[in-house]
């Protein structure tokens, strides 16, 4: 007799299993889930629903069940496209969240909860205003919800601070968590010239891109923030503005910055004012500190604005050469330098005094200032705005008609 040896199949059967993997706990509605299929085959959605327990409270204030499937590797975004203020393309799932930092996430499969986030009944903040992501490996939920919740091995707070850190949506990496994404450390570094781009409005408007710079001056709320080194193209800006409030940058410091490309319009735009390129929503990661600043561009002999034409086609061609509005775009937030400046107007109470180069100390009048004429508007005057932002606790210099400056950046 003969005995025949069947081969059997010991492997592990496939299975899916799905985790919450990103969350964001942000400013106004900014409030996202990100689930991630981390098993080896699809899921089935609607075995699924997501609930928020609120304040404490041991019964949900807050519950949706899923619908479609996940495959493999695939994660699902779950936000407002309306009020999320990031790039509302990683949204898969239109819903509005309403979770706070002491509201528990829970995702439950047939009614049995597969992962929870925070601990039910405990209304105490363990995440707020702040985003993050599953630690490296995890791929299974934590399905016990009166354990207590810390952040520890299971998650990680990619950036410093994170509120409003809106990079890796969509794209979760189980071995690397921050890797990247949508912006974020580890995403592709793009120049600030070709954000700014040569002309009136970024190329990159509504994206999120991530550049490298030196913070050359701080505004409150905002600052600045120039490439070390430029490009030499005098018809792309090398600096950027940056807007976010508690962004912690000082003067100095080498950053990393992801952020929302914006075009800002004082007043809206039916104004008619011009628009300031900004990256809002920032997330920061420090590379160093204590570095020199880029040196200033040198207004004067050489480099001057044109001066004649303000703008000779409605900004529809940028031409910085000939039209001193588009010459003036090309500098937007750099450092510049005006050589010898001659005031032409008084300061006023706004602090706000107007000069021209040494160099076109021809054009002034038999009074010192210039004669404004009906096509003839002098495009090269410049207002010196004295922010008192960046300079705290000095005081703004006063200057007359006729003075000659020794140096102004």
């Amino acid at each position: 007799m003969k005995l025949a040896l069947l081969a059997a199949d010991f492997s592990a059967p496939s299975m899916a299993d799905v985790i919450i993997s990103q969350y964001v706990e942000g400013s106004s509605l900014n409030k996202v889930i990100e689930l991630y299929n981390a098993g080896t085959d699809s899921a089935d959605l609607s075995e699924y629903s997501l609930a928020i327990f609120s304040n404490g409270n041991a019964s949900p204030s807050q519950s949706t069940s899923l619908s479609g499937t996940l495959a493999a590797g695939d994660a699902l975004v779950i936000g407002s496209v309306a009020n999320f203020g990031g790039d509302s393309a990683v949204i898969d799932l239109d819903y509005e969240l309403f979770h706070n930092g002491n509201d528990v996430i829970a995702l439950s499969r047939n009614g049995e909860f597969v992962d929870v986030m925070g601990q039910i009944g405990d209304s105490a903040n363990f995440a707020k205003d702040v985003t993050l992501r599953r630690g490296a490996g995890v791929n299974t939920g934590d399905a016990d919800g009166s354990d207590a919740f810390s952040v520890g091995a299971e998650w990680v707070e990619c950036t410093s601070p994170s509120k409003d850190d809106f990079s890796g949506l969509g794209e979760h990496d189980i071995d690397e968590p921050c890797s990247g994404g949508h912006g974020g450390p580890g995403a592709e570094v793009l120049s600030i010239m070709a954000v700014q781009g040569a002309s009136h409005q970024s190329p990159y408007v509504g994206q999120t891109v991530t550049v490298q710079g030196v913070v050359t001056a701080v505004q409150g709320s905002a600052f600045y923030l120039q490439d070390a080194s430029g490009d030499g193209n005098l018809r792309t800006s090398d600096a950027i503005l940056v807007f976010g409030s508690g962004h912690g940058a000082d003067v100095g410091d080498e950053l990393e910055v992801t952020g929302q490309v914006t075009e800002y319009t004082p007043g809206g735009s039916g104004t008619g004012n011009l628009s300031t390129t900004e990256l809002t929503s920032p997330q920061i990661a420090l590379l160093s500190t204590g570095n020199a600043l880029p040196a200033p561009l040198q207004i004067g002999e050489g480099f001057l604005p044109p001066t004649a034409v303000i703008d000779s086609d409605g900004l529809a061609v940028f031409n910085p050469e000939t039209d001193a509005i588009d010459w003036f775009e090309a500098l937007e937030a750099m450092r510049v330098s005006v050589q010898q400046p001659l005031v032409i107007g008084p300061t006023d109470k706004y602090t706000e005094t107007w000069v021209i180069p040494s160099a076109l100390a021809a054009e002034r009048n038999a009074r010192g200032g210039v004669t404004i004429a009906d096509g003839d508007y002098k495009p090269y005057r410049i207002q010196v705005d004295f922010d008192d932002r960046i300079y705290p606790g000095e005081t703004a210099p006063v200057a007359n008609v006729g003075d000659t400056l020794s140096g102004l950046t």
